[in-house]
């Protein structure tokens, strides 16, 4: 999608198997709380692929109010996304109030790379196939408010990033609670991580 798009509260996106949007224009997603905009799969069984926002022109885009299950990832025109939401490459990025559940077979459920300045908060992660949320080389990163629950590997996965982790809850991840890689500055506080693996 290559221009300005909002999409309107109460929006609901049935996917086919490996459907994926891609915006590189900056996207409002404009869920209000009663009335979310959702991403699902027609069959629950097969996983759409990914929504992704991608490139500087994407700058200034928002989520609020919007709730993805069943997504993946995939190879678009040799874009490899791993995320069923992923964001590349871009600033200024606000997120809140964002459900994402059950993605499958790729690592992330949400991927961040290459990204910043990006909130989030008031938000919740549950039942990722592996990581909940990977962000790679970013920064300006502030987490708050959010709740990571049952993650297949790490619920934080952080790499060469650096970051603000406030007043969160992680839980039953399968690997590390928060997991910082090189080269990354993380400020964790007021958070609580439990019955993770290691």
């Amino acid at each position: 999608i290559n221009e300005e798009t909002i999409i309107e509260p109460g929006t609901k996106f049935l996917l086919d198997e490996n459907m994926s949007f891609i915006f590189k224009k900056k996207v409002i997603f404009n869920g209000i709380k009663g009335n979310p905009i959702i991403f699902d799969s027609i069959d629950k069984d097969k996983a759409w692929g990914t929504v992704a926002i991608v490139g500087e022109n994407t700058k200034g885009s928002k989520i609020q109010f919007t709730k993805f299950k069943n997504g993946t990832g995939g190879k678009i025109n040799n874009y490899l996304f791993t995320g069923m939401l992923s964001i590349h490459n871009t600033n200024n990025i606000e997120i809140h109030n964002l459900e994402l559940s059950d993605n499958k077979k790729f690592d992330d459920m949400l991927h961040i790379v290459y990204v910043d300045n990006l909130n989030i908060h008031d938000s919740k992660f549950t039942d990722s196939a592996a990581d909940a949320i990977d962000i790679d080389s970013s920064k300006n990163i502030n987490i708050k408010n959010v709740l990571i629950k049952n993650a297949g590997n790490d619920c934080l996965d952080f790499m060469q990033t650096q970051a603000n982790v406030l007043e969160s809850n992680f839980s039953n991840c399968k690997d590390k609670g928060i997991s910082v890689g090189e080269r990354s500055n993380i400020i964790i506080a007021d958070s609580e991580i439990k019955d993770s693996d290691t």
